[in-house]
């Protein structure tokens, strides 16, 4: 009867244990506070998932530009005096006065539990934590957000315009040169420096350490303190891989259930001469024969195909369908969910041979090929591709007919 007991009493510990683990989880998951407009002040509050007020609306958009409040955001409080500008936590408190990391007229949205600050005095970038406490001190000249627990980050460089001829007194585009690249832990621990000709599209969450016989067809290493290696996976050519030896082996395969599994739930077709459309769910065998066919992906002498980076920019976010793909702030989150175009450029020979005598003013260095000087771009058909959990599907096309 006590084994009983202690088995029922073990039960139910393990059972609350597993149930408050949940909850807490849950509890993080639905704490999210959503952004809310305003339009008759023209300002911006937050709300909880059920609606009620959290923040009333009282922030300017240009530097409040987080959908999802999740533990720290920037923002901008305007009234008629004058502004502020600080991160604000859920609590009230305000941290990092006019301190707010801004490139490019963007402001940071919290990743990881941490978001980048700008000490104005010395010119240099650290990093808050969800509490708003520094846990990495602004020593360094520019830094990427947190991706699975590491960033890249830039020192000792110096300030220098884009355009040689300006001063960076007097400049439109200030920028770093030289300085140390480097990948940093969230410990502010160096992993590795002197980074160079790193791929631009890098799956940080693949990190894998000291691991070798990996595929150096997808895959790249860089070496690190301590005689570490770290490895991740290149997205481009990982893109590249999977167009040549699973789409389109499934477009010549033409097997209708492999196929539909390529495709993106929310697929646009879009036609010069058809318009938008999205019925190729129930004209799946009209829509393969007539636009997405093998042919349409060979080169030729009139034909040239490119792989290109691509962006959900240009597709409705507001949808839902693409909800999970986007960051706090309801940007892109390509390092998790990268997307990509295949070009395919056609080409009409030119009546005429490209004059050469004017472009050459222009740029002495152009130096043409004879294919630029006889064939000249007729139009160009996009095919773009969106990595999601259950790897890369086709969601944008478009198509002259």
């Amino acid at each position: 009867m006590l084994s009983l007991d202690f088995k029922v009493v073990k039960f139910i510990l393990v059972f609350n244990i597993v149930m408050l683990y949940h909850g807490l989880a849950l509890g993080q998951k639905n704490d999210v506070w959503i952004r809310y407009h305003d339009k008759a002040k023209n300002l911006y509050g937050y709300k909880d998932l059920k609606g009620k007020i959290k923040i009333p609306a009282k922030f300017e958009k240009f530097f409040t530009q987080a959908d999802s409040f999740y533990n720290i955001i920037s923002v901008k409080e305007e009234n008629l005096h004058n502004y502020k500008t600080y991160y604000l936590l859920k609590n009230g408190k305000k941290v990092g006065l006019d301190s707010l990391y801004i490139l490019d007229y963007t402001v940071d949205c919290e990743s990881e539990g941490k978001i980048r600050f700008q000490n104005r005095k010395n010119d240099r970038i650290g990093f808050l934590d969800k509490n708003g406490k520094a846990v990495i001190p602004a020593i360094y000249n520019y830094a990427t957000p947190f991706y699975n627990g590491v960033s890249r980050a830039l020192i000792n460089a110096k300030r220098a315009c884009w355009d040689e001829k300006e001063d960076t007194l007097n400049c439109e585009h200030l920028g770093w040169k030289g300085g140390i690249q480097v990948l940093i832990n969230d410990k502010n621990e160096i992993l590795a420096d002197s980074l160079h000709n790193l791929p631009d599209n890098i799956n940080w969450y693949s990190l894998k350490t000291n691991q070798a016989d990996l595929d150096t067809n997808i895959w790249f290493t860089i070496k690190g303190k301590n005689g570490n290696t770290y490895s991740f996976i290149d997205y481009q050519k990982e893109f590249k891989h999977w167009f040549e030896t699973k789409f389109l082996f499934a477009l010549k395969s033409y097997n209708q259930e492999n196929l539909r599994r390529l495709f993106f739930s929310g697929l646009q077709i879009k036609s010069e001469k058809l318009g938008t459309s999205n019925s190729h769910q129930k004209n799946f065998n009209t829509f393969i024969r007539k636009i997405v066919t093998p042919e349409r992906f060979q080169a030729n002498l009139l034909k040239e195909i490119n792989i290109m980076n691509g962006d959900l920019m240009f597709v409705d976010i507001e949808k839902p369908v693409y909800k999970k793909y986007l960051d706090a702030c309801g940007r892109h989150q390509k390092e998790k969910f990268p997307a990509f175009l295949i070009a395919i450029n056609y080409y009409v020979k030119r009546k005429e041979a490209l004059d050469l005598t004017s472009i050459s003013k222009l740029d002495p260095n152009w130096k043409p090929s004879e294919f630029d000087i006889n064939f000249e771009l007729d139009y160009q058909e996009r095919f773009e591709f969106l990595k999601t959990k259950d790897g890369y599907k086709l969601f944008e096309v478009y198509v002259k007919n």
